[in-house]
């Protein structure tokens, strides 16, 4: 809620910028980390640069754009979190592989920058800042943003705590599947070449599933397609509690 509010203040574009910067910040202090304490506090300055950069500024900033077709735009913004687990996944094994995890946490730390500079020089909050309109937007029509409810009535409906107790599960939990894949299969025996490819493969069918649904939400209950996608996960969580090896990876 605090990134949120900031969000609303300075615009998601210093946002995602200030993130960024915060991300580089933690992959260059993870090269050189020397303590379990440490590592705490790496990673919570990865919780809050993902606050700052990741899915909130990024739909904001989108939906600012986009009136018509938002849900196919939504879907193919957010696509860049299963791209960079396909890219980076097996990039990430070779670097370790032949330079070590801190070489590999610093050449990662250049990444983030080079996403912040891409940001500052392409990136505007709204269609106004340029002079132009939201795509779909009949001329004279307030800004997407400026339309809907206030935080103080939306607060006050149950949809807001139904999608909000449902995203952050969701959420967390594809979170902690991303997390642990690797040291799972691990654990059932692949190498960590194969342990790579099943990451890189999850963000494959991630990143087709995005597009595929904000095509769908564009043309159907928009409730049905989120009702579908939170069956397909129980699903697969049920299948991976069962602990069976080829569940896991065929």
């Amino acid at each position: 809620p605090f990134t949120g509010m900031l969000v609303d203040r300075v615009g998601p574009k210093r946002m995602i910028m200030f993130g960024m910067a915060l991300l580089a910040a933690g992959y260059w202090w993870y090269a050189r980390v020397g303590s379990l304490r440490e590592m705490y506090l790496i990673h919570g300055l990865f919780a809050v640069a993902l606050a700052c950069a990741g899915t909130p500024p990024v739909i904001l900033l989108v939906s600012s754009w986009f009136r018509q077709h938002r849900g196919l735009v939504i879907g193919l913004a957010v696509t860049g979190t299963s791209f960079g687990t396909i890219l980076l996944s097996p990039l990430n094994t070779w670097l370790i592989a032949h330079h070590g995890w801190r070489n590999g946490f610093r050449f990662e730390s250049l990444l983030p920058v080079a996403v912040l500079l891409l940001v500052a020089v392409f990136v505007r909050n709204t269609p106004g800042e340029v002079g132009r309109t939201a795509v779909g937007q009949a001329v004279g029509a307030p800004e997407p943003r400026a339309e809907g409810l206030l935080f103080a009535e939306a607060v006050r409906t149950r949809t807001f705590w139904a999608i909000g107790l449902s995203g952050m599960l969701l959420y967390y939990t594809t979170l902690a599947f991303v997390s642990h894949l690797f040291l799972h299969m691990r654990d059932f025996g692949f190498e960590p070449q194969v342990a790579g490819g099943a990451l890189a493969t999850f963000g494959l069918v991630a990143l087709v599933a995005k597009l595929g649904l904000g095509w769908v939400a564009d043309r159907i209950d928009r409730h049905k397609v989120f009702f579908a996608c939170l069956g397909v996960a129980l699903l697969g969580v049920l299948l991976l509690a069962t602990m069976r090896k080829d569940l896991v990876w065929a």
